[in-house]
C-alpha cells in the first residue's frame, strides 16, 4: 500500500508539471522564424551609388521575404538600383547593377562611368570575317586620301584607337554575340571609347575608311604608332 501511494504521488507531481509547461506553452505566442535581410534606410533613387547608410540588416519572418532578397551587404554597396527603392522595401538583387559590368544587359549600364559608346558600320573585312564578339578588345585604324604638299591626293593609315572594349555588335550584348544564331552576321560594333576617341570616330568614319583589328586579351600595350602613307609603305 505504502509503495501505491509513492507511485501515485509521484504520478501527480509529473502530471502537475506536464500541466504547467501546456498552461505555460499557451502564454507565449508563436514566434514565426526569422532571417535577416537587407532592406533600405531610406528611399535610394535610381542611378544613385548605393552607400552603407542606405541599407540596413532587418530581421523579418521567412514568409514574407522574397525571392532574390540580398542579406550581404558586399553584393549591394557601390551597384546603383534601376528603379527608385522606397524606405523599407527589401534590396532584391535583380533591381541591382554595377556600372561598368559587361555582362549587363541595359548598354547604358555596360558603359564605365566617364565613357561614351559609339556604334560604327562593319562588314565582313573591317569586322574579322563578323567573328569579333562583345567584350573582346579591338583597335581601330583609319585610312584616308588626303593631299600631299604638291597638291596630289595621297593615301593615309593612322591608328584612331587603342585598346577599345567592344560592348555590342548590333543590338546584342552577350559574350557570344550572334554566334548562335542562325544569322551570324551584324553591321555595326558598339565600342566604349573616351569623349575624345568617339568624336574622332565619329570624324573619320564621315572622311575615310574605319578597320577593326582584333587583340590579345592579355595585351594591353598601347603603341602609339606614327601615320603610314603607301610611299613610306613602297619604300620599306
Amino acid at each position: 500500500m505504502k509503495k501505491i501511494k509513492i507511485l501515485a504521488l509521484i504520478s501527480a507531481v509529473a502530471t502537475a508539471f506536464l500541466l504547467l509547461a501546456f498552461f505555460s506553452s499557451l502564454s507565449k505566442p508563436n514566434e514565426a522564424p526569422k532571417t535577416g535581410v537587407l532592406v533600405a534606410a531610406k528611399n535610394i533613387e535610381a542611378n544613385v551609388p548605393i552607400t552603407q547608410d542606405m541599407i540596413i540588416l532587418s530581421e523579418l519572418p521567412s514568409e514574407v521575404i522574397l525571392a532574390g532578397t540580398l542579406s550581404d551587404a558586399n553584393l549591394v554597396l557601390g551597384k546603383v538600383a534601376k528603379s527608385v527603392i522606397i524606405a523599407g522595401e527589401q534590396i532584391l538583387q535583380e533591381k541591382l547593377v554595377l556600372a561598368g559590368e559587361s555582362k549587363e544587359t541595359d548598354l547604358n549600364y555596360a558603359v564605365d562611368p566617364g565613357m561614351r559608346a559609339i556604334s560604327i558600320a562593319v562588314d565582313a573585312v573591317s569586322s574579322l570575317s563578323f567573328m569579333i564578339t562583345p567584350g573582346n578588345h579591338v583597335d581601330i585604324i583609319a585610312q584616308y586620301e588626303m593631299k600631299s604638299a604638291n597638291d596630289q591626293p595621297i593615301q593615309v593609315a593612322k591608328v584612331l584607337a587603342e585598346n577599345l572594349m567592344v560592348l555590342a555588335v548590333d543590338s546584342v550584348l552577350a559574350e557570344t554575340g550572334k554566334s548562335g544564331l542562325e544569322d551570324a552576321t551584324y553591321t555595326t560594333l558598339t565600342l566604349q571609347t573616351t569623349p575624345d576617341q568617339a568624336l574622332k570616330l565619329s570624324f573619320s568614319e564621315n572622311v575615310g575608311v574605319l578597320r577593326a583589328v582584333l587583340r590579345s586579351p592579355l595585351d594591353e600595350t598601347i603603341t602609339k604608332l606614327p601615320n603610314v602613307t603607301i610611299d613610306q609603305i613602297l619604300a620599306n
